[in-house]
């Protein structure tokens, strides 16, 4: 639990960060990475994944755990220090702290609900799209994003047989949801 500034046991007591660090940092908003740090990092991250997958088969699909389990792990307040190195901290916490508490839904073993299936292109995808960080609300936001979005709704209704109209091509349209939930508010929305 090193990321939540528990490693010391002496500034968990004194509400103060360890000697080491005469003054304590706190960092609002994120600050960019250089090049060096962020390819470290981000293979951290990967070889995170990879090695999950590789030991998925050890977790119970379905976590034993009661209500309230990883709160009575985490510290009542947020850190008021940065560790040394923060992101391996925050992965061994997900290691031992969230990933025993969690569905796996990509166990093998997993044959409820539906089926979630992740893939190497999709991890890759959202870490792409996560890095370019687009905001396409509106044409004008992002254009090339937005073009994108209409012709590959298109292309969706054309595999589904939908007629032209329903399609932009035809004068119709729609937009691509992540979640179903995303589409019970859009559904929400249209009844007010």
């Amino acid at each position: 639990m090193a990321s939540f500034n528990h490693a010391n046991d002496t500034a968990r007591d004194t509400g103060s960060p360890p000697a080491a660090a005469a003054t304590p940092t706190l960092r609002v908003g994120p600050l960019p990475l250089d090049a060096g740090e962020f390819r470290r990092q981000g293979r951290q991250v990967v070889d995170f994944i990879v090695d999950h997958y590789d030991r998925i088969n050890k977790y119970p699909v379905r976590p034993a755990v009661a209500p309230g389990f990883l709160a009575r792990q985490l510290p009542d307040t947020a850190p008021s220090w940065l560790e040394p190195n923060t992101l391996a901290s925050a992965l061994r916490d997900v290691q031992d702290l969230n990933l025993p508490g969690v569905t796996h839904w990509q166990s093998p073993r997993h044959f409820a609900h539906f089926a979630a299936m992740a893939s190497n292109v999709g991890a890759l995808s959202e870490a792409l799209a996560a890095g370019l960080n687009i905001n396409p609300f509106t044409w004008v936001a992002s254009p090339a994003a937005t073009e994108l979005e209409t012709v590959v709704t298109d292309w969706l209704g054309k595999a589904l047989h939908l007629p032209e109209e329903l399609l932009f091509c035809g004068g119709g349209g729609g937009t691509l949801l992540g979640t179903s939930c995303d589409g019970d508010i859009m559904n929400i929305k249209r009844a007010f």
